[in-house]
């Protein structure tokens, strides 16, 4: 797509019509995990049923201004100090939960939802299953307000694989389920799981425990999982508590 700095389009966040910069879809840091020496990685588009492809930086699209950018850049900041301060768990760990003090809740919850809201707005075929419905705009405003709700608000359960692991090694277009006939959305980014449930009832769910709070504890199910199964980690995860599906 050619992209013209100078025209003003409205951008998705505040919906002002301004100068828009060439946007990230996932942040650049959350690849780099899964580059190799030469800056490639391997990234799989489920919607087109095709080879992976080697790329050399991540998606990006003329998509927010400049103002919008920054505010979600600073949570964006935060939340890579955040995650590669996080350890590697060997299959020794599996099944345990990782626990990571000190995280702020306020920006690392916002980043969670941006990474949502951003899969949902992108016109990019390799966010085609992503669509937030009416759900987008209710992000959109919380994302523009700085406010991150309630735990239960686009709660999202992060789960960390053991290395070494091949599920660590490359990344893919999202997969949307049903939890208990609830929608979510999983992402393989950084070699995390992360599991986004899309309803207002998500603290019924049992992995609810698993969702950032106010208490500013990170809390990461380690899956011993090899497979590239997001149904298989939860049955894992969630063995006697959860009916999981594909849908």
């Amino acid at each position: 797509m050619n992209h013209d700095p100078d025209e003003l389009q409205a951008c998705a966040l505040c919906l002002q019509d301004r100068a828009l910069l060439n946007s990230h879809i996932w942040s650049e840091f959350l690849y780099s995990e899964i580059y190799d020496e030469k800056h490639r990685a391997k990234m799989i588009d489920l919607s087109q049923m095709e080879p992976p492809k080697t790329i050399q930086k991540g998606i990006r699209e003329p998509l927010l201004c400049d103002e919008c950018e920054t505010q979600l850049s600073g949570y964006e900041s935060y939340s890579a100090r955040v995650l590669r301060s996080i350890p590697n768990v060997d299959h020794s760990q599996a099944g345990t939960t990782l626990e990571v003090p000190d995280v702020d809740y306020h920006r690392f919850k916002l980043f969670q939802m941006s990474l949502l809201w951003r899969a949902s707005v992108t016109t990019e075929s390799m966010f085609s299953r992503v669509d937030l419905g009416p759900y987008e705009e209710e992000l959109r405003q919380l994302l523009t307000a700085g406010d991150p709700g309630s735990k239960d608000d686009f709660g999202c359960l992060m789960g960390t694989i053991c290395r070494p692991n091949v599920l660590a090694s490359f990344t893919r277009s999202p997969v949307k389920m049903r939890i208990q006939g609830r929608i979510a959305y999983n992402f393989l980014l950084f070699g995390f799981h992360w599991f986004f449930v899309v309803a207002r009832d998500s603290c019924l769910l049992p992995h609810a425990q698993y969702f950032i709070d106010t208490d500013n504890v990170l809390r990461l199910p380690v899956s011993g999982k090899t497979e590239e199964s997001e149904v298989g980690f939860l049955a894992e995860l969630l063995r006697d508590h959860s009916r999981v599906s594909k849908g």
